[in-house]
């Protein structure tokens, strides 16, 4: 029997939905993992209102640190929080967090 299977791999990184800043060393932070080499990258969060809360342009440290809920030091509410996320990969394709440019987060304190 002769047959052909197509392939289409995806790539793309994840970043969680939820996270807990509470300060109880589990899920504090909120991370992206498997982002690998990325150009022209940027992250951003943002409120409700639409006000920033967070952006790097540092792969590194969006992977390693993450946002914490904090803006300058002030504890951020329980709440929905909404991210956008733009570059590409190695390949010239746009980098995806969870197959998608935009997404939300629940921070639950």
């Amino acid at each position: 029997v002769d047959g052909k299977v197509l392939v289409i791999v995806e790539e793309t990184a994840f970043i969680p939905n939820l996270f807990t800043p509470n300060d109880d060393g589990k899920n504090d932070e909120l991370k992206a993992y498997g982002l690998g080499t990325v150009s022209n990258f940027s992250f951003s969060i943002y409120n409700r209102e639409g006000s920033l809360m967070y952006a790097t342009e540092n792969t590194s440290d969006l992977a390693g640190n993450g946002w914490n809920g904090t803006v300058r030091g002030i504890k951020q509410p329980s709440g929905m929080y909404y991210w956008k996320v733009k570059g590409e990969n190695n390949t010239g394709r746009n980098i995806l967090l969870n197959g998608k440019a935009t997404g939300s987060i629940m921070l639950i304190r």
